[in-house]
């Protein structure tokens, strides 16, 4: 959310109609482009900015939008009656109410991104000053270096403790009343070459105060952040409400279980176990690991299955993450030492009809993506199941199939990266975050690593730039996918002659096998729309045209067949559609040099 006075500060984008408008402590989530008669009439007006074409009056306002952060209007302004309900502004830069809008939605996201950013740190912090009972300690050292400023909590009637600027500060006489509880915070304060703002923290009076203290002014938006941080300080002083501090415990130890999560899928084992340590204690000691994915049935809460799970792992050794990829999805870490997880959530699979829970086999936890992938591709498999529970079956990845002529090849698209990104940690993080992005898409890799979607892309970029190759083309992703795979293995020979290309590399016979086994249970009906989906490029469209069936029809065919070949066909699981396309060529059913869907 952004305040009116962070939208107006330095008049860069927007200034008041009405020089001093008190309002700009008013915040906004969302900005709505309106025609003359103001807002679509669905749409729903409560905390947005509402931005006028120059033609647009204001007498709709008081009947469908008092609840409306503010009114922007963009030229032939009209009067602002005296009494009106809301703030009216007007753009800096002149521009028609769609380019305005644009400009205010780029702001407004840009900001969201950052509080996203900051609201993960707090998160962590607090998580563990509630775990240690070491206090805000950690949270304010946090804050005071990401604002340049002192921040420290102080005895309100302790005033000889208090920071020499603070006690010398004209009005410093206001904190008083502050402590008492007989004043509205924040007291700021302006001091012989700083800025103060100070809060009051507790449950209840005489208050301690929170004193943050920096050289230059404090914006509208650090001040926001600043009253954010008193309210997270205050609970963790405050000892008396336990059900506030249950709640703020948990959403931040969700939040921590999800870093170390991404941490663990970028290979970052160490700072995964400094992150979740003290609230997985042992499991991230463990020598093997399990992953399970848990999926809601149709309808149901994730937070219904979540706590389910959590209630079936117990004392356990064992994380259950909210999946940042899948809405629907719990996802389980488990220590392999303590036995089968699939007999621990086998009743959570069968508590509500409809769920599914797929099951990886063992590994360390450096391989937790490759097991996180396999876990995901059981859970089509489970809704099969009569137990609604799907181990993956051992089926061989199939680049450890191939021969080192892949391998070679592989190394060979690829070494212009090595040129580029000569470390060798540096490189792998690189390929990390490409191959997961081929895996499951760019979305799904910026959820999954905390990242921004367009930072994702752009590595994208950077690697078919490197080799040559466009990911718009779905035989390049292809291409890069399997490099991608085959770069994950050991070095061949040297000398070792690369294969001719993707196909050479699939021309084996292991791979032919390989192939026959993802397709071996298929019924006839679903392998012929496999076939007609993957020569069309995987487009459901013109897949379903020429097989005479409806859209529907042919998502429902993939879905069913998701469950046959243990691989989910979905748009959002781009790798394992790749895996199933391989499958059907090596089978000799889908040429790849076939031009209807190569371009």
């Amino acid at each position: 959310m952004l305040t009116l006075g962070q939208i107006t500060d330095g008049e860069t984008i927007l200034r008041w109609v009405v020089d001093g408008s008190p309002d700009s402590a008013r915040g906004f989530e969302d900005v709505i482009r309106c025609d003359a008669e103001g807002p679509p009439a669905a749409e729903r007006t409560a905390r947005a900015l509402l931005v006028l074409p120059d033609v647009a009056g204001l007498g709709w306002v008081r009947e469908r939008a008092r609840d409306a952060a503010g009114v922007v209007v963009c030229g032939g302004l009209v009067a602002v009656e005296p009494g009106f309900p809301l703030p009216v502004l007007t753009p800096v830069a002149p521009g028609t109410s769609e380019d305005v809008s644009e400009r205010l939605l780029r702001v407004l996201t840009e900001s969201m991104r950052e509080q996203l950013r900051d609201a993960g740190q707090y998160a962590d912090l607090t998580a563990r000053s509630l775990v240690d009972g070491s206090g805000p300690g950690r949270l304010l050292s946090w804050v005071a270096r990401r604002h340049d400023a002192r921040v420290t909590v102080h005895d309100g009637f302790d005033e000889e403790a208090w920071p020499e600027e603070v006690r010398g500060a004209e009005g410093v006489q206001q904190l008083r009343p502050l402590v008492r509880g007989l004043a509205s915070a924040p007291v700021r304060l302006t001091t012989r070459g700083g800025h103060v703002q100070v809060w009051p923290v507790g449950a209840e009076a005489p208050f301690r105060l929170l004193m943050a203290s920096r050289a230059r002014p404090w914006s509208a938006q650090t001040q926001v952040t600043m009253g954010q941080v008193a309210m997270v300080v205050a609970g963790l002083l405050r000892e008396e409400s336990i059900t506030t501090r249950e709640v703020r415990l948990k959403t931040a130890v969700e939040a921590a279980r999800t870093s170390a999560f991404q941490f663990l899928v970028v290979g970052d084992v160490y700072t995964a176990q400094r992150t979740i340590g003290p609230l997985a204690p042992g499991l991230l000691g463990a020598e093997a690991i399990q992953i399970a994915i848990a999926e809601t049935a149709p309808g149901e809460a994730r937070t219904t299955l979540a706590a389910e799970v959590e209630t079936a792992l117990g004392e356990a050794r064992a994380m259950p993450v909210l999946c940042p990829v899948e809405d629907g999805q719990v996802i389980v870490l488990w220590d392999a030492s303590q036995g089968l997880v699939q007999s621990v959530l086998e009743p959570v699979a069968q508590g509500a009809q409809g769920r599914a829970v797929g099951v990886s086999g063992r590994g360390s936890l450096e391989r937790t993506p490759m097991l996180y992938e396999t876990a995901a591709a059981s859970v089509p498999a489970a809704r099969r199941m009569p137990t609604s529970v799907a181990v993956h079956d051992g089926r061989p990845a199939l680049e450890k199939l191939l021969d080192p002529s892949a391998r070679a090849w592989a190394r060979q698209l690829l070494a212009p990266v090595e040129v580029e990104l000569p470390d060798a940690l540096e490189r792998k993080q690189f390929f990390t975050v490409c191959r997961t992005a081929i895996m499951i898409g760019a979305t799904g890799t910026a959820n999954l690593l905390g990242r921004h979607r367009q930072t994702i892309a752009s590595r994208l970029d950077d690697l078919t730039r490197l080799v040559g190759l466009d990911r718009t083309w779905l035989a390049d992703r292809m291409t890069l996918d399997l490099a991608l795979r085959l770069a994950d293995l050991d070095a061949p020979a040297p000398g070792t002659v690369p294969a001719a290309g993707m196909t050479d590399a699939l021309d084996q016979e292991a791979a032919r096998v390989w192939g026959q086994t993802v397709l071996a249970d298929l019924p006839p009906r679903l392998l012929n729309a496999l076939v007609a989906w993957a020569r069309s490029g995987l487009n459901i469209q013109h897949a379903a045209r020429e097989l005479d069936i409806s859209r529907n029809t042919l998502s429902e065919w993939l879905r069913e067949a998701s469950g046959y070949v243990k691989l989910p066909l979905s748009k959002d699981r781009p790798g394992k559609q790749h895996e199933a396309v391989w499958a059907l060529h090596v089978t000799g059913r889908v040429p790849l040099s076939s031009t209807d869907w190569w371009t």
